[in-house]
């Protein structure tokens, strides 16, 4: 029943293109049949003329109707857009697109387009990739710049914050395993090893390494930044979740306030943090030392003191 319904429509919608290719047809086998006289000739035509003319008038009202029905969802969409201010909010704040989850976002694709990089954030997850050491390093090479901050493990503040995390360790029910975030300071500690073991390899090759800046926040980052060139990628760490769930959102107007907010926040986290190089040996010592496990950080009690 569907294909007879399918033909039978196209029949409809294309009736007179077949009926004017029949009445062709019939010239033709009249003619080869020398059964034809000129009246009949004269009459075909006319009729063949009268069809194409009608289809053209059909054509060009249904393409006059059709150009009025984007013109009406055209004007009703910029109408809808100015009422809810969307145009507005993209004009005054410059943000140009929301990521759903940064989880599933490919950094690296931003990171080899740009001339200088910077990332601030809790935890990198990237720090056993080389293709992103490689370009890093190709970075370098052309005169760019390259800085990386990431939250110290030792902080008292990202003890506490972390322990807000799901994890097996501290919560009643084990979560996923995408959710889980297990070794926290631990892998803090390995991201800052791994991230010194590169730069000195490049400084013992002697590369150009004076644009490069590895820091660590000895506060919590509520706030995770990548910015590459002008883009400037933001998304919040929520309470009890993770913050590869969060949406990131890219702002690409420096001029706009909110830009120049965000920025000025991402440049008081790297003014803040600490080079690297000056703790990565302390840090590195206490994850040696199991002072930094899932079970030291368990078993942590703040203790605040008030005094009169």
């Amino acid at each position: 029943m569907k294909n007879i319904k399918k033909y039978s429509d196209l029949i409809i919608e294309y009736i007179d293109w077949l009926v004017l290719l029949i009445l062709a047809l019939f010239i033709v086998i009249l003619g080869l049949l020398s059964n034809i006289n000129e009246k009949v000739v004269m009459t075909v035509t006319l009729l063949l003329l009268e069809i194409l003319a009608i289809g053209a008038i059909r054509d060009r009202y249904t393409s006059k109707k059709f150009r009025k029905t984007l013109d009406e969802l055209k004007n009703s969409n910029i109408a809808t857009l100015f009422s809810e201010g969307i145009l507005l909010d993209r004009a005054q704040t410059g943000i140009e697109r929301v990521i759903s989850q940064t989880v599933h976002y490919d950094w690296l694709s931003e990171i080899v387009l740009s001339t200088n990089v910077t990332i601030a954030k809790l935890k990198l997850n990237f720090t056993n990739d080389p293709a992103y050491y490689d370009a890093f390093e190709k970075i370098l090479e052309k005169g760019g710049s390259v800085t990386i901050v990431l939250a110290d493990p030792r902080s008292v503040a990202v003890w506490l914050r972390y322990k807000e995390e799901p994890n097996p360790n501290w919560t009643p029910k084990s979560p996923t395993q995408e959710t889980a975030w297990i070794r926290g300071m631990e892998e803090l500690a390995e991201e800052s090893y791994r991230l010194i073991q590169w730069k000195n390899k490049l400084s013992d090759e002697k590369k150009i390494i004076n644009k490069l800046v590895i820091k660590i926040f000895p506060h919590y980052p509520t706030h995770a930044f990548y910015k590459f060139d002008n883009k400037l990628f933001v998304y919040h760490y929520p309470f009890m979740e993770r913050g590869f769930h969060a949406p990131a959102f890219l702002f690409t107007n420096p001029n706009t306030v909110t830009y120049q907010f965000l920025l000025r926040c991402l440049n008081s986290i790297i003014t803040a943090a600490i080079p690297l190089e000056e703790e990565y040996n302390d840090i590195w010592n206490q994850c040696q030392s199991g002072l930094l496990s899932d079970k030291e950080v368990a078993n942590a009690k703040i203790i605040v003191k008030r005094k009169r």
